[in-house]
């Protein structure tokens, strides 16, 4: 939680050009325009302000300027905003509206499928009791993540279990002993949208 909970943060960067993970003016490796991956306004948790995020991850261009072709998949929020999240996206016409429209990010409508937000993860460690915040939301292509493009989860000794039967029958002992090592952190901020949500301006 600590890589979206620094995310706005220039102490906490990791792509080689001084930004934070989520930033208003990420350097392109060619020397090309700058390209951002953040709200400028700290943009809400909205029906509207979600096709904003979703539009400029599925237009983020690699480093030689070309199309990635992203899909904005999931969208990552902490527990206060779970219910707006749940609203947006599963309500079966557009929220917040009088009108009939058609909600297009509603994953179970077949026509839609691929162009929508299918997958909601409420995280209680993004909560501001937990040093996080209660508006911040982020949005990710999941796959893109995974496959090692972007945040990244690397295991450099799976869990170990080792057993110890040496205490002895008359002791009714039994000991176990579990060892693991894993390393986390982000390479590449494609992949991953983020908005501050307090509707306050960002650029970094």
């Amino acid at each position: 939680s600590s890589i979206f909970n620094n995310g706005f943060s220039t102490s906490y960067t990791s792509y080689g050009d001084a930004k934070p993970l989520f930033s208003t003016g990420h350097l392109r490796a060619d020397g090309g325009s700058s390209w951002s991956n953040a709200s400028a306004t700290g943009a809400a948790l909205t029906d509207d302000n979600l096709e904003v995020g979703i539009i400029a991850l599925t237009e983020m261009l690699d480093d030689r300027g070309q199309p990635i072709y992203l899909t904005a998949d999931t969208i990552v929020v902490p527990m206060a905003l779970k219910k707006e999240a749940l609203v947006i996206t599963k309500s079966e016409r557009r929220s917040g509206t009088n009108d009939n429209d058609v909600n297009v990010h509603n994953g179970s409508m077949e026509m839609y499928k691929g162009l929508v937000i299918p997958n909601i993860v409420c995280w209680n460690y993004l909560g501001s009791y937990l040093g996080g915040s209660d508006t911040a939301w982020f949005l990710q292509d999941s796959k893109f993540v995974q496959d090692g493009n972007s945040v990244k989860w690397k295991w450099k000794q799976k869990a170990k279990i080792e057993r110890d039967d040496s205490p002895g029958f008359l002791n009714d002992m039994i000991y176990y002993k579990v060892t693991q090592h894993a390393s986390y952190g982000w390479s590449n901020p494609r992949g991953n949208w983020g908005s501050k949500g307090d509707g306050a301006a960002y650029s970094n």
